[in-house]
C-alpha cells in the first residue's frame, strides 16, 4: 500500500486484494481515475519523472478542460485535468 498526497488530497494506492481486479491480471483497464488539480502538466512530469508512461500529453480542448493521461506502473490510467 502507498498513501499518496496530490495538494493536499490524500488517498491509497493498495495492493491486489482477493477479488479485486487490476489492470495487469485482468488484462485490461478496470478504471480510469481522475483527477482535478491546478497545475495539469506539474502532476504529468513528477507522474512520468516518477516512472508513468504518458497516454496522452498536456492538451487544452474546446470543451473547456486541460487534461493529460498516463499509466502508473500498476496499469492504473489517471486523467488528470482541471477546467479552463
Amino acid at each position: 500500500m502507498a498513501e499518496l498526497v496530490i495538494n493536499g488530497a490524500i488517498f491509497h494506492v493498495h495492493e491486489t486484494m482477493r477479488d479485486a481486479l487490476e489492470p495487469i491480471s485482468a488484462k485490461g483497464v478496470t478504471a480510469v481515475i481522475g483527477l482535478f488539480v491546478p497545475d495539469v502538466a506539474e502532476v504529468m512530469q513528477k507522474a512520468i519523472h516518477s516512472g508513468a508512461i504518458e497516454i496522452n500529453p498536456t492538451t487544452d480542448y474546446d470543451y473547456g478542460y486541460r487534461q493529460g493521461m498516463f499509466q502508473d506502473p500498476f496499469g492504473q490510467l489517471w486523467q488528470i485535468q482541471k477546467k479552463i
